[in-house]
């Protein structure tokens, strides 16, 4: 299991869009942005949301801004359910909900900026976002830390969320998420680790079996390594995002 540790990384959200300054970056036709992102405790992300919820992909559109040079991509989204929604939060008429995120491509021109997130249409995500009238590269809270993916058990079709990396979530302690590694998908409430990909390596001569000390360190990381026995179910997350909601 990994705690989630303090990290600096590239942050779009401390700032609205300066569209001037962005336009003078897009010279090519493939222009990575970047901007810096500082880590949030999980129980930040809570607070500094305006809007949580649970909803589905409909659809996803890319086009020009009102200038014509500016990409934006439209994700269109089903709200199934809303967790949190603070009272300065931009209202909306329905149960659908329109996040727009700076980048995309139109034909054959792209935009892409770091920390903007990309979904999958159909797919089921759990959003913590900023819904104050203003514009961002993307209004996702904390970048990626305010976005997870739902996946569901194969066999009972009970919903998980995983981190937008597609880490586990084993508990919430001390306001911080405690994740487990990579799953690939889970099978009756046993979650199945996602392996990497490794290069394949010849040999002139098969190597030789290890034993002794060294064996059983390798065991011991194995096992450090491997899935956890049981993990956040997303009626448990979204109870602890419930309990860190401001009365």
């Amino acid at each position: 299991m990994e705690r989630v540790r303090p990290a600096f990384q590239k942050d779009p959200h401390r700032f609205a869009v300066c569209f001037p300054v962005l336009l003078l970056s897009l010279l090519s036709l493939c222009s990575p942005l970047h901007a810096m992102q500082p880590y949030f405790p999980f129980g930040q992300i809570v607070q500094r949301a305006d809007l949580v919820f649970l909803g589905s992909v409909l659809s996803q559109q890319a086009r020009y801004g009102t200038k014509g040079q500016m990409i934006f991509t439209h994700v269109y989204f089903s709200i199934e359910k809303i967790i949190h929604q603070k009272e300065t939060s931009y209202r909306f008429a329905g149960n659908r909900i329109t996040l727009t995120f700076a980048g995309g491509r139109v034909q054959e021109k792209a935009i892409y900026i770091s920390d903007v997130p990309s979904f999958e249409t159909g797919g089921q995500y759990l959003l913590f976002t900023r819904m104050d009238g203003k514009t961002y590269t993307s209004p996702i809270v904390g970048a990626y830390q305010g976005l997870f993916r739902i996946i569901q058990d194969e066999r009972t079709r009970t919903a998980y969320p995983l981190t937008y990396g597609g880490h586990c979530i084993v508990k919430v302690t001390g306001g911080e998420l405690v994740l487990g590694p990579s799953i690939a998908r889970i099978q009756g409430g046993s979650p199945e680790k996602k392996m990497p990909s490794l290069p394949i390596k010849f040999y002139e001569e098969p190597p030789r079996p290890v034993y002794g000390k060294g064996a059983r360190v390798s065991e011991a990381v194995r096992k450090a390594q491997s899935a956890p026995d049981r993990i956040m179910a997303l009626d448990e997350f979204i109870q602890e995002i419930k309990n860190r909601v401001s009365p």
